[in-house]
This record gives structure tokens, sequence and C-alpha cells, in this order.
């Protein structure tokens, strides 16, 4: 289930890289939550896939009332971050990794947003997962 409040991010080696998000109107992004792009702007909607997976936010964000692009908030795009799951074992590292919602992996492609790369099993509900940003799943190029 989605989660609406701020969340503790877990890193594992270096996180190679952070970027800038501008928030769409009326959204509030918890902090250490997974981020989507809807129109060009960060949500925490997956939209049954359709949204690109935009990064892991840094800090909490609210652009509630606002327009689109009044806020940003810092999201880590790259490197290893601890997520938690649905259900993972140990035989499905290296799997591919979607979003089910703002908080919530899973091994399953269909209506979910492509987040990256199961690295390290950790337990059964948790993993680090290499994230990679801007594919709607792990063939295609950023921006497909």
């Amino acid at each position: 289930m989605a989660t609406t409040v701020n969340q503790r991010i877990t890193r594992s080696g270096p996180t190679t890289d952070q970027g800038r998000l501008l928030l769409a109107a009326d959204t509030k992004l918890p902090g250490g939550t997974m981020a989507f792009l809807a129109d060009g702007y960060g949500t925490n909607v997956t939209n049954d896939g359709a949204n690109k997976f935009a990064g892991v936010t840094t800090q909490e964000a609210d652009n509630t009332g606002g327009s689109p692009g009044a806020v940003s908030v810092d999201v880590y795009r790259g490197g290893r971050i601890k997520l938690p799951f649905d259900a993972i074992e140990q035989a499905d590292e290296g799997e591919n990794v979607y979003a089910s919602d703002n908080f919530n992996c899973t091994l399953t492609e269909s209506e979910n947003s492509f987040v990256g790369v199961l690295a390290e099993f950790v337990s059964a509900t948790s993993g680090f997962v290499d994230i990679v940003v801007g594919r709607r799943g792990p063939q295609g190029p950023a921006g497909e």
C-alpha cells in the first residue's frame, strides 16, 4: 500500500546520480519514497505502469495547492537503494524490479513501473535495488 509518511533511506555504496524534480500540482511526496513522471512533473502515482520512475526522494516535498513546478524535490536517480517488496527470495537477485506504488516493489511487470534490478536480497520483504530512472521497462533506452 502506498505510504503518506516519510521513510528512512538506506543506500549501499555510492549513489551515483542525484537530481531535482519539479512536482505536479496538488502533489505531496514523502521523503524516502519513489517518485514518478506524469506530463514531465513528479507524482507519487504509478498510473498502472504508464508513469516512468523518476527516482527516490531525499526529503518530503509538498505542492498541495500549488501550480505545476512551483515546488521541487531532490531525488536519487542512480545507485543502490534498499526498498520494500511484497515478497522476494535469494534466487530473485538479478530480476527486474517494478513499483506497484510509491513504497512497494514487486517482480511483476504487469501494470507496474520499472524501477531497476534486484542487486542484493536482504529479507523476504526487502532488498537493495540498482535503480534506473526514465524507462517504462528494462529493455528500451531511456525515454522509451
